[in-house]
């Protein structure tokens, strides 16, 4: 299990290798006074780390922080958009800065999500990995070999590609769908009992290369035709259901559940892919609105769900969660992950750029005979071609 010492741990190490001067051990002491009666508490990963979702502004600061300490945005940035020791005025920073850049085929024009974490769990203040196990891949070996997610080959394309971190400083490997190859010594971080993907880790930050399978015909997120997807039923595997439907209590409220009603009335019909079209509709029109600027929004005990569902103004971590808990609520399985979106590239390039603002959450769900397939609610998709 990946404890609260381990989180500090990683929060130290970076503060001290990219706060400024003299702040770290500030910066170190507020963040551990208001996080640690928290992991009195609770034994498994969390993304967010305020004690209790007061305003949803402090779920931002939570979600600033740790999104800095698994994506690697920098300290710097960090520090002008958190303003920690404060739950008032919070904004999401877009750093321009590159991230990596990724050789590819030139040939291949095709754009992916870059998913670098998927979380099993959400609670009431955040998501989190539950119950983690670690698998040491060796170089060139089949990564998710005896894993719940390996998937046929069959209808897959093989994609291969090199990654070299810039200003990235986490060890988490970025890939689209399902990697199967890595390079280098890798540490599989899985699931459940059957071996559900959670993250793969590096130990350093040189380059490496992977192969994943693409299914073909697929979209820049990943999704299927909608047709195959409506002919996959519902019979889940057992695991699934337990680790991807599971409800926490109180994290749905009257304002999800009137979502939730809505979505269930107006969808085409009771299919999952009708469901998560028609939620992907509802969530893409008013009164929900992107927004970065949080600080106003007070939704006290509420979970951060729920403060979304109430307020309906967020940005994509709180898409993405309330994507996820209203799907789980209708028995839908779905899980949160993070990464990049598609980076910006120019026609025909074999370099494909990626920049801290490209950093996002997303959400998987489950179709039997498919796997996980992507779909993101808040469609905030950044130029990925440019002109030759």
């Amino acid at each position: 299990m990946i404890t609260h010492s381990d989180v500090e741990q990683r929060i130290e190490r970076w503060l001290e290798a990219t706060a400024p001067i003299g702040s770290a051990d500030r910066v170190l002491a507020e963040t551990f006074d208001r996080t640690r009666p928290m992991a009195r508490r609770s034994g498994t990963t969390r993304r967010s780390l305020s004690i209790r979702p007061r305003p949803i502004a402090f779920a931002v600061v939570a979600a600033v922080i740790l999104a800095a300490v698994t994506l690697g945005i920098r300290r710097t940035d960090l520090a002008q958009a958190a303003r920690l020791g404060s739950i008032e005025g919070q904004t999401w920073v877009d750093s321009l800065e590159v991230a990596v850049t990724i050789q590819r085929d030139p040939s291949d024009d095709r754009d992916f999500y870059w998913r670098a974490v998927a979380f099993d769990q959400i609670d009431r203040i955040g998501i989190s990995i539950g119950h983690p196990i670690t698998t040491a891949r060796p170089p060139a070996t089949s990564l998710l070999a005896g894993m719940a997610d390996d998937v046929d080959q069959a209808g897959q394309d093989r994609f291969t590609f090199t990654v070299h971190p810039v200003s990235l400083t986490s060890p988490l490997v970025l890939s689209p769908a399902t990697p199967i190859l890595v390079d280098r010594d890798v540490r599989l971080t899985t699931v459940g009992q059957d071996g559900y993907f959670a993250m793969v880790e590096l130990d350093n930050l040189d380059t490496y290369t992977v192969t994943a399978l693409v299914p073909s015909g697929r979209t820049a997120t990943g999704s299927s035709d909608a047709s195959a997807l409506r002919a996959a039923g519902t019979a889940y595997p057992l695991e699934v259901v337990a680790l991807y439907t599971a409800e926490q209590a109180g994290v749905v409220g009257p304002n999800l559940r009137a979502l939730k009603d809505e979505v269930v009335r107006t969808a085409a019909s009771s299919a999952p892919i009708d469901l998560v079209e028609r939620l992907l509709q509802v969530l893409g029109a008013p009164p929900y609105t992107y927004d970065v600027n949080l600080g106003s929004i007070d939704c006290g005990s509420m979970s951060v769900a729920e403060c979304f569902a109430t307020s309906k103004h967020g940005f994509c971590v709180q898409f993405a969660t309330t994507m996820a808990v209203v799907l789980r609520d209708m028995g839908v399985p779905a899980r949160v992950v993070e990464g990049f979106l598609p980076g910006m590239r120019k026609a025909g390039s074999a370099v494909e750029v990626i920049r801290n603002a490209n950093a996002h959450a997303w959400v998987e769900v489950y179709f039997p005979g498919h796997g996980w397939v992507a779909f993101d609610p808040t469609s905030r998709i950044l130029p990925t071609i440019l002109p030759r």
